[in-house]
């Protein structure tokens, strides 16, 4: 074991072994970005698929538009619907390419967030957390959504803090470029704007700022000022108009799903999922998020994926500040957290896709991370460098066997699942990816369900969309009293499915 101390860093602890001269620090860049660009090729092969099956929540909440008048959400569907119209180009086409194309940038813009890191053990976790890259490649139905819009945003602008070449105006012209977009495009960001103001504290500071100094909030408020402005104009607009059924309808023609833009057509389409959703009412959505929290143990379900994503976070926190580094943005990175944790708070309530508001958290919290969490100097004292620790950082696992470290790295970041939804069944990890994918062949939202009736007749149906607090399926088989019916149309009071079990009472 060696002991070196840099100038301005805490003493940074190396260890001999065979496990830490194999991963010199640029065979780690280079296993990590082997790593990132297979996560990008699973998720572009997965947005494919998606686009393939025309899958009515990950094409379908792109394709929102304004057909129907102004409404939330509706920015980029009313941007590929105008392309289609000028091309001719299938709109289901143009969407997969558009997703596509912005997961590419961002995937090309992390990896410059690589170089120059302070990589420990907590970090690496993060990076390989199944909440954060890996998420959309263990939820196929969550590979492509509307989120990569604030990860690109925040990627830039760390890379734009690093490079220290933009200038202040041109940080502010960005952000009031990007903020009214990203609530146009999805008002539940608005939860997460907090994060960007990290990296406008950092380039306030400037590279040459003593490291415990306060930032310069005059010089961060100058530059955020605008964009908070245009972007709390953008969310007042858009929460003023959150769609109805008759604007769902009108956007359900315009795309060409369903029977004359009815929203309750052909089981699958492109109109029984984000779309559909826009005829509920805040009332509605909430009561048929607070069903599915209760029918499928939302409050059992999640606990254990949330602490194992929390878990290398806390380390990291923890780490800055019992060394005492650079106190002043980790204040300001403990700030942003907590305000974004408590704005995203109703988010939790209005909709039932938990793991998709944890992994934004996470995956912003990786970059920013990638930000902050950077020492020249560290790097140049250690030449062996896969896991640099401080053991005032990291305590217990700064004193683990560096075989141990590593087993348990690649434990943590294989062996769980972030639920997207509740309402699936829980995975392990990559060990039941197979599994989910064999499932996962056909069209996704076209599934199998068992339901009861206080008669205690029994239903097996499948295809299920969501249209104002009801279920409509496409096709049942009724046994009451063990004689079978076919073909009956069913809404299910219940709204939710969970395969094989149960559900509260329906109507027929």
């Amino acid at each position: 074991m060696r002991l070196r101390a840099g100038a301005e860093e805490p003493a940074i602890i190396t260890v001999d072994s065979p496990v830490l001269t194999a991963f010199s620090t640029a065979r780690l860049r280079l296993l990590l970005t082997i790593y990132i660009v297979a996560v990008a090729f699973v998720t572009v092969a997965f947005a494919l698929l998606n686009a393939r099956l025309a899958h009515p929540w990950v094409i379908g909440e792109w394709l929102i538009n304004y057909s129907g008048g102004f409404l939330r959400r509706g920015l980029l569907g009313e941007l590929l619907l105008l392309a289609h119209r000028g091309t001719g180009l299938p709109l289901v086409g143009l969407t997969a390419a558009l997703q596509v194309g912005l997961y590419g940038l961002f995937y090309a813009s992390l990896l410059p967030l690589l170089r120059g890191v302070r990589w420990s053990l907590p970090l690496l976790a993060l990076l390989l957390s199944p909440a954060t890259l890996a998420f959309t490649v263990l939820d196929p139905p969550t590979s492509v959504r509307k989120e990569i819009l604030l990860f690109i945003t925040l990627s830039l602008l760390a890379n734009a803090v690093v490079s220290k070449r933009p200038r202040p105006w041109q940080l502010g012209l960005g952000l009031s470029i990007a903020g009214p977009v990203l609530l146009l495009t999805h008002e539940g960001l608005a939860a997460f704007l907090p994060y960007l103001s990290v990296p406008v504290v950092l380039y306030s500071r400037g590279s040459s700022a003593p490291a415990n100094k306060p930032p310069p909030a005059y010089a961060s408020v100058r530059i955020v000022a605008v964009p908070l402005l245009l972007s709390a104009l953008a969310l007042a607009a858009v929460l003023s108009h959150p769609g109805g059924r008759e604007q769902a309808q009108a956007v359900c023609r315009s795309v060409g799903g369903g029977d004359g833009g009815q929203l309750g057509g052909p089981p699958g389409g492109l109109c029984h999922g984000a779309i559909a959703y826009l005829a509920l009412t805040p009332a509605q959505a909430r009561a048929e998020t607070l069903r599915a929290i209760r029918f499928y143990s939302y409050r059992t379900r999640y606990p254990l994926p949330i602490l194992l994503m929390a878990l290398p976070i806390c380390l990291l926190f923890a780490g800055r500040i019992r060394a005492h580094r650079d106190l002043a943005v980790t204040r300001a990175l403990l700030l942003a957290t907590t305000v974004a944790l408590v704005l995203s708070l109703p988010l939790f309530v209005v909709a039932r896709d938990w793991g998709r508001w944890i992994e934004i958290h996470a995956t912003c919290l990786l970059l920013l991370f990638l930000l902050v969490e950077r020492s020249p100097e560290a790097l140049a004292n250690t030449t062996g460098g896969l896991l640099t620790e401080d053991k005032r950082d990291y305590g217990f696992f700064a004193g683990l066997p560096r075989l141990w470290q590593v087993t348990l790295l690649a434990l943590y970041g294989t062996c769980w699942t972030l639920p997207a939804v509740g309402i699936f069944p829980g995975r392990l990890g990559y060990f039941d990816l197979v599994r989910y994918l064999h499932s996962y062949r056909s069209k996704p939202h076209l599934s199998t369900a068992a339901f009861s009736r206080p008669g205690g007749d029994s239903v097996r149906t499948r295809s299920v969309c969501c249209l104002n607090g009801t279920m409509q399926l496409e096709r049942a088989d009724l046994r009451p009293n063990g004689i079978s019916r076919e073909g009956n149309a069913i809404e299910v009071s219940a709204g939710f499915m969970k395969a094989g079990t149960h559900a509260p009472p329906f109507r027929i």
